[in-house]
This record gives C-alpha cells, sequence and structure tokens, in this order.
C-alpha cells in the first residue's frame, strides 16, 4: 500500500473522522465540521494550530 493511502486510511479509521478532498488537492480530514488537518499529494502535512501553540512549537523548531 502506498504511504498517503495508509495514512488517509488510518486517520478515516478514528472514531468521527471524515476524508474530503482538499481544495488545493490532496486529502483533508474533519471531526463534524471542523478541518483537523489535510495532507498534500506530494506528502506535507498541515494541522492549524491556535496561535499560541503554533508560536511555542515554532520557538522550538518544530513549525514551520
Amino acid at each position: 500500500m502506498q504511504p498517503l493511502k495508509a495514512f488517509e486510511d488510518t486517520v478515516a479509521s478514528w472514531p468521527r473522522i471524515s476524508v474530503y478532498s482538499h481544495r488545493f488537492g490532496g486529502r483533508e480530514f474533519r471531526f463534524a465540521n471542523a478541518e483537523v488537518g489535510h495532507v498534500h499529494d506530494g506528502g506535507i502535512v498541515d494541522i492549524p494550530f491556535p496561535r499560541s501553540i503554533h508560536s511555542r512549537r515554532a520557538l522550538n523548531g518544530r513549525a514551520c
């Protein structure tokens, strides 16, 4: 199985997660109606964090 398909199948198996096509390509994962992240066709994963968490992770070199 391809790595991106395996990733999608794993995340889709989580309770109340649904998978949709993302508007810029790739696949989008939602919990109810809220996007919890998406993966681009090239394998880059985007996970939206609140500003405070993102800033903390960026300071520690864990976010771009």
